[in-house]
């Protein structure tokens, strides 16, 4: 039995948890870079983003005025993070970096546009606020990205395998696809914007009317249940209540999006309503995109080798002659090895240190010894006087 206040787990039936295929999935950090001055728009667009990203994040990170960027770097080895999103504000506009942990390389984005999750509900007639859906990460989807790169766009490949790496690879043959309920769609534009979205996938059956439609939803969710208090037979209900017989709902989707999926064991309520050829055949449902936030617009500006600073790989808007590009390679290839020479000469100062500390701690040690014997002979003999003086106080009072 489970201690008051604890949570019991499942020990016999509950699946555990492989360490090797955790340590291979992505996990991301969503961090503002001057939390204190970067505002409150853009504090809640971090928010939102942490919940984009979930499970696989930290959602109720809080970041001090203190913390800086190499920080975060050096904490995101021992945590298995692979993924930094940095928000940033200048005077202009607002940015987001996307750091490949802990070295590199590192995706500079301008955000020319963006959109809150609440702003999208307030936009929506009939807003879902989604509940179980961000226990599994979401199906990433992305259009008009190149996985190769060319000389004219040497950056194009980094950029799509950055995106696909920040979230676990789905497997047709060990994925359950009922998991899946949500979609990051990535979209470039002709003019290299991207846009992201974010949508809650829900399906609907089709083919059903609207009172069969009630009855099979109420049956996971009670609180949906037709009231039949004013009706006779169920028949009356199924055949004259709120729509046709056999007449599909007014929210039925289109053709194309309605996809046929293997129909399971059915219900005791399915085989009442359903007819034998209903049942036989494969099971139709209709499939919609929920759109629950952030919106983005972005443009990526800059890209370099290293996380903090280094090499420039791609700039939008400065171009280098062949000329400069040889000359900033050698400036670079100095820097590396000058890091590398410093790397080698402290390692030396340290190894150096520990061997003058451990010579100097053997020579103390007969030393020690001897003054250790020293000074419980000089006790022994203060005990023998300090006993002696009393025994003469003693004799003397006598």
């Amino acid at each position: 039995m489970a201690g008051i206040g604890k949570k019991r787990v499942k020990k016999r039936t509950h699946l555990k948890e492989d360490p090797a295929r955790e340590a291979s999935v992505p996990k991301s950090m969503v961090i503002r870079a001057g939390a204190s001055e970067i505002g409150k728009s853009l504090s809640l667009l971090t928010r939102d983003l942490r919940h984009m990203m979930e499970p696989h994040t930290a959602v109720r990170l809080r970041e001090r005025k203190a913390n800086k960027l190499k920080d975060y770097l050096t904490m995101t080895g021992p945590l298995g993070v692979s993924h930094l999103l940095v928000l940033s504000r200048s005077d202009t506009n607002a940015n987001l970096r996307i750091v490949r942990a802990p070295r590199g390389p590192a995706l500079h984005f301008r955000i020319h546009e963006y959109m809150l999750n609440k702003d999208v509900r307030n936009l929506q007639k009939t807003p879902k606020s989604p509940n179980a859906e961000f226990l599994t990460p979401p199906l990433l989807v992305m259009n008009h990205f190149n996985t190769k790169s060319s000389k004219e766009t040497p950056h194009e490949a980094l950029l799509t395998t950055t995106f696909q790496n920040m979230f676990p690879p789905l497997s047709l043959q060990s994925t359950n696809v009922n998991s899946v309920k949500r979609v990051l769609l990535l979209n470039k534009r002709d003019d290299g914007y991207i846009d992201l979205r974010h949508y809650l996938i829900t399906t609907k059956p089709v083919g059903v009317s609207r009172p069969i439609k009630r009855l099979l939803k109420g049956q996971t969710h009670p609180s949906d249940l037709p009231d039949l208090g004013g009706v006779r037979d169920i028949s009356d209900f199924v055949l004259h209540g709120e729509g046709m017989s056999g007449a599909p709902s007014d929210s039925e989707a289109e053709e194309d999006a309605t996809v046929e999926v293997s129909r399971p064991a059915p219900t005791k309520i399915e085989e009442k309503l359903l007819s034998e050829s209903q049942l036989l055949k494969p099971k139709q449902q209709a499939i919609k995109l929920i759109e629950i936030g952030p919106r983005l617009t972005l443009e990526l500006t800059k890209v370099t080798e290293e996380a903090i600073g280094g090499k420039v790989l791609y700039h939008s808007h400065v171009h280098k002659s062949e000329d400069e590009v040889r000359q900033l390679d050698k400036f670079h290839e100095e820097n590396r090895s000058l890091k590398e020479k410093r790397k080698r000469v402290q390692e030396q100062n340290v190894q150096r240190k520990l061997d003058k500390k451990k010579k100097k701690s053997k020579k103390n040690k007969p030393s020690s010894e001897h003054s250790g014997s020293e000074a419980s002979e000089g006790e022994s003999e203060g005990e023998e006087e300090e006993e002696k003086e009393v025994a003469d106080a003693h004799t003397a009072d006598v």
